[in-house]
């Protein structure tokens, strides 16, 4: 049993089952008791997850450390190695680690003990910072050991462990300079916390960095806290834009497939040939970024699918096809052929030329005829993954 058994048994996200056991403080009391009963009840050991630990060969035994188990990139992360080493016939010991919440120095020992407790053969690490701990601590580890994405001592790698690292500092730097070479003056950054010294701590070194050289004033304001959380990230950001008076687009729900797609009779539906162009040209959404033209323009990255009755095309679904995870753009029934199971038709055959590749979108919020539409071939709600555009007119310096 992992941290994702627990979630999906007590109806949460993996996240909110990793601030529990880290006593992150902003868990409502009753979620708090239920995930720990839950926990429990199934006698779930987030330091020492391994099956069937005594049956299984040393050598394949490996520990997977995820700082921030709650941050979605280390969850996919997770996932998928997991999945690999599992079919690679390798066993997975979970050590979930939380830099901010308990001293480095004491959570690398428990570390320690649990790799030389459960003869742990090989560690890969995800995350966190331990350039405090300085290369003797390092060299106290048991295996061998690759790091990704970890702030770490120089002077250690090759020798101690192995490392994957994205350059974060260059990174932010470059994109901050090319902000201010393109005029930009007030720029807001996310940051995870003003003590964050890992990978955030790097990024908003090279923004404090860039500001400074341009001769900018840190305007506190413009940081914002988010703690690796999203909804938290989405108020701030939000907020921060209304004080600035910007104007938002209708707020869109996230959707993906799920389920198998129901049986469709897709008759009368066709890909986009040109002797259609000036049909579908006429009726496409005009107020859009993905004109008819430039959809038009990209059929290496879209399908578009038409929907033809008595010879005229009473329907459109411009959809990517070139991603593990495609997405409809641009839905469109005529007014007096909806209710008709067009876009039913559209969308099935949209899904059946996709296979086996996912598929994902986005509606408004408001729009409840399209979100039960999609409802119903197979597409749920992602909670708190909403997008919301802005627009922000600089004012002029005159």
């Amino acid at each position: 049993m992992n941290i994702r058994d627990i979630a999906r048994l007590a109806g949460v996200t993996p996240g909110t089952v990793s601030k529990v056991l880290n006593n992150y403080p902003d868990i409502s009391t009753a979620t708090r008791q239920h995930v720990l009963q839950i926990i429990t009840e199934n006698q779930y050991d987030p330091k020492a997850n391994v099956k069937n630990a005594k049956s299984v060969p040393e050598s394949t035994r490996i520990c997977l450390v995820v700082e921030a188990v709650y941050n979605e990139v280390y969850e996919w992360m997770e996932r998928n190695l997991s999945k690999d080493f599992h079919n690679a016939g390798y066993c997975i010991a979970g050590f979930h680690d939380n830099f901010y919440i308990q001293d480095k120095q004491e959570k690398f020992n428990e570390l320690l003990a649990y790799l030389e407790r459960d003869k742990i053969s090989s560690l890969l690490y995800l995350g966190g910072n331990y350039a405090q701990l300085g290369l003797q601590q390092l060299g106290r580890l048991p295996c061998p050991t690759v790091f990704i994405n970890t702030v770490l001592p120089l002077g250690g790698e090759g020798s101690l462990y192995s490392s994957l690292q994205t350059n974060h500092y260059p990174c932010a730097q470059a994109q901050m300079q090319m902000l201010v070479d393109a005029g930009h003056r007030d720029i807001a950054t996310v940051i995870s916390s003003p003590n964050d010294i890992s990978i955030y701590g790097l990024r908003q070194q090279a923004y404090r960095t860039v500001l400074t050289e341009a001769g900018l004033r840190h305007n506190l304001d413009y940081f914002l806290e988010c703690r690796y959380m999203p909804d938290r990230t989405y108020q701030q950001l939000k907020a921060l834009l209304e004080q600035r008076g910007a104007e938002f687009e209708p707020e869109q729900q996230k959707m993906v497939l799920v389920d198998p797609v129901p049986d469709v009779d897709t008759t009368g539906i066709e890909l986009f040939s040109h002797k259609y162009a000036e049909q579908y040209r006429a009726m496409h959404t005009k107020d859009m970024y993905w004109t008819s033209e430039k959809v038009m323009q990209a059929q290496d990255r879209f399908h578009t699918f038409l929907a033809i009755r008595d010879g005229k095309v009473v329907g459109y679904l411009d959809v990517t096809y070139i991603f593990e995870e495609n997405e409809p753009f641009d839905l469109l029934v005529l007014e007096d052929c909806r209710r008709m199971g067009y876009g039913r038709k559209l969308l099935a055959k949209a899904l059946e030329m996709n296979r086996p590749n996912g598929m994902m979108l986005l509606v408004d919020t408001d729009n409840t005829p399209a979100i039960c539409l999609y409802a119903s071939m197979g597409f749920a709600k992602v909670q708190g993954q909403n997008n919301l555009t802005a627009h922000w007119t600089v004012p002029s310096a005159e």
